[in-house]
């Protein structure tokens, strides 16, 4: 173990306006599955998802008060960075569930990525390894 506290994982917890909405998206869309789910929590529910390693927990706005910045306004600004093997057939299957995403970009570190947004309007980037030319900004 290094020098940190002893951590073994993060699960990122999303307040979400509808989590019945959202949990749809994420197991219909992004093909998690959906562990739990409980109604009665909050104003819309609670949600546990899986997809292999990655975790999320959904949650209602009641259940979890929104962080606040500084200048009172709610932080979001959080981007979720998922990484796949194959991002062309990624794609290929969003679109064919009608899901609106970008086109492919290379990015300068070496990532050739499509964005998609959550229900929520969170943006998802979704990125795999390429030796390809970074796109022309």
């Amino acid at each position: 173990m290094g020098k940190g506290l002893g951590f073994s994982s993060m699960t990122p917890m999303l307040v979400c306006n509808d989590v019945g909405e959202s949990a749809r998206f994420y197991s219909e869309v992004l093909g998690f599955e959906i562990l739990s789910f409980d109604n009665s929590i909050g104003n819309s529910g609670f949600a546990s998802l899986k997809l292999d390693s990655i975790h999320l927990m959904l949650c209602s706005p009641s259940y979890y008060d929104a962080p606040q910045a500084k200048n009172g306004k709610p932080l979001t600004d959080t981007v979720f960075y998922y990484y796949t093997d194959d991002v062309v057939l990624l794609k290929q299957q969003i679109d064919a569930k009608g899901v609106q995403c970008t086109d492919f970009k290379v990015r300068f570190y070496g990532l050739k990525e499509i964005e998609i947004q959550d229900p929520d309007g969170r943006i998802l980037i979704i990125g795999q390894e390429t030796n390809e030319p970074p796109t022309p900004e």
